[in-house]
């Protein structure tokens, strides 16, 4: 069999047969290379993620990694920008606007609902209640804008800054840092009245590291740590506005005007995003006994 390659377009043959270790019609990677560690990791999911705090990490950071080689990220900017988050979250403490991660998992309730940035959400808005509420960066924009209140926003700052720093008064903001980020960390960091913060490194002090790639992604790792760690209570994700394939919306980022196409560097994200859903948080989260309810492919409603 041979996988596709979506950065340089070519395809290469795998020795093993894909349909043997993947879930039934997950037959995409980003690049050959990537695609073995994320597979190697799904095999092994049962045996070395739940063991401890530790293992999760280093669980991810192989991931990461691979990540970081394909889409050609500089380690040493990522190492970087999580000493700054960490020196700005240890202000953030002395302050009392830091919240440590046992604290963020006693926010979710046993209904989970994660908004995401593609346009469906607009549609979905309506079935967003009686759940606990984690934002995907740009979506908090358009969640507070129909008056939906977040208890959580996952964001590595390139959504709308006046958003997230408004929803941070009532909601706990899980800023992500890494080499792209640095400037938006020093400004943001200081206004945000409650915060966390991640990493997709080795963790320092007051980071973790959550798992994940994209921010969406990033927010269902972040409820299955929680899960896996601290105890929460969490059994149903739904998922709206997490459409890796379809229209970025309009309001997820500030340069946009209308819902677009992802441009090219979005797309390989989304296609990485979306193999990380289908072959490491899916399967594990079936091993929590935690159901995720796709909205993309219906109008479900966490209340029906």
């Amino acid at each position: 069999m041979r996988l596709y390659n979506f950065v340089s377009g070519k395809t290469r043959a795998l020795n093993k047969p894909f349909s043997t270790f993947t879930p039934k019609g997950v037959a995409y990677t980003v690049s050959p290379s990537l695609s073995k560690t994320i597979v190697s990791k799904y095999v092994s999911l049962s045996k070395s993620l739940v063991s401890s705090e530790r293992s999760w990490t280093i669980f991810w950071l192989e991931i990461q990694d691979a990540i970081r080689s394909v889409m050609g990220f500089d380690p040493y900017q990522d190492r970087l920008a999580a000493n700054i988050l960490s020196a700005l979250l240890y202000d953030a403490l002395l302050e009392h606007r830091y919240l440590s991660p046992d604290i963020i998992c006693t926010l979710l309730k046993q209904r989970v609902c994660i908004a995401g940035g593609s346009a469906e959400l607009r549609k979905q808005l309506n079935c967003i209640r009686n759940c606990s509420v984690v934002a995907v960066d740009g979506a908090t924009k358009l969640l507070l804008e129909y008056g939906i209140t977040p208890s959580i926003v996952v964001s590595d700052l390139d959504g709308s800054w006046f958003a997230v720093e408004k929803a941070s008064k009532h909601a706990v903001v899980v800023v992500h840092g890494h080499g792209d980020n640095l400037f938006a960390l020093k400004e943001i960091i200081p206004r945000l009245e409650n915060v966390s913060g991640t990493v997709q490194v080795q963790p320092p002090p007051l980071t973790f590291n959550a798992g994940g790639f994209t921010d969406g992604d990033r927010a269902v790792s972040i409820v299955l740590f929680c899960k896996l760690f601290y105890g929460s209570m969490v059994k149903e994700i739904y998922l709206y506005g997490m459409n890796f394939h379809g229209l970025v919306g309009g309001w997820s980022k500030p340069w946009l005007k209308t819902d677009v196409k992802p441009w090219r560097q979005k797309a390989i994200k989304l296609k990485i995003a979306n193999q990380i859903m289908a072959l490491i948080l899916k399967p594990l989260a079936e091993l929590l006994d935690v159901k995720i309810v796709d909205g993309m492919k219906r109008e479900y409603c966490a209340d029906e």
